[in-house]
């Protein structure tokens, strides 16, 4: 099946979409002859984000919404989980946020619920929607997994250059190893300049503390360092004697 798509999509981005259809239409037949429901549900969910890489929306959506009904004829429970996690975070990513929810609440076990909430938060912030992320987090019932969705939230606006948002996301984080890892994860970020701008935006001493350790951090791994932060490792090494 994976042979007929590869090679379906090449000849698709070059245009030659009868060919293309022939190679699909091979590898849809070979899917249809799978019976154990939890192979075809992958493949079916493959195939779906394959088709709609190649603008065949309509027939993408038809196989997405076919491996929803098989999976619910999964009996194990773990695999049952593992493809209800990820059509839930395929559905999100095509923005059909209502079915993404309606997906997590076929999980019976709590924590792999969460689980699959911090996946959709991702997405959610990679689109540039932090609101709506920030409350998927009072959906999350334990206190370990808030953390963990909030330092989701932390990465994900790191990878999209919102590190001022990124720190108040941050600061809010309950647990201390997931905001320590959030702070030393900000400060590996950022060059001096915008180091100096964010570390004023910390309140807490002790925050403030990881952030100057994070980026000490990063100077000490970087094997070059530019010329324009060498007039600033005196100033850091006495803010790091100030706060201790």
């Amino acid at each position: 099946i994976s042979f007929y798509f590869k090679i379906g999509k090449v000849l698709f981005n070059y245009g030659d979409t009868l060919e293309s259809k022939k190679m699909i239409k091979n590898a849809l037949n070979i899917a249809l002859m799978y019976n154990e429901s939890y192979t075809k549900c992958k493949i079916y969910l493959e195939i779906s984000k394959d088709l709609l890489e190649m603008k065949d929306q309509k027939l993408s959506n038809k196989f997405l919404n076919d491996s929803v009904n098989i999976a619910s004829e999964i009996n194990n429970k773990d695999l049952r989980i593992e493809i209800y996690r990820k059509i839930s975070k395929e559905l999100m990513i095509r923005g059909q946020k209502k079915d993404s929810f309606s997906i997590i609440s076929k999980i019976e076990d709590v924590t792999e619920k969460s689980k699959a909430y911090i996946e959709v938060i991702s997405v959610l912030v990679s689109k540039g929607k932090v609101g709506e992320a920030n409350l998927i987090c009072s959906k999350i019932n334990n206190k370990r997994f808030i953390s963990e969705a909030h330092l989701t939230i932390v990465n994900e606006l790191i990878k999209i250059g919102k590190k001022r948002e990124s720190i108040n996301i941050a600061s809010n984080i309950s647990l201390g190893l997931e905001r320590s890892i959030a702070f030393k994860n900000i400060s590996k970020s950022v060059k001096y300049p915008e180091f100096s701008f964010l570390l004023k935006q910390i309140m807490s001493q002790p925050n403030k503390s990881i952030f100057i350790t994070g980026f000490s951090e990063y100077i000490k791994e970087s094997n070059e360092i530019a010329l324009d932060v060498y007039p600033y490792l005196y100033n850091l090494s006495e803010k790091v004697q100030n706060l201790s």
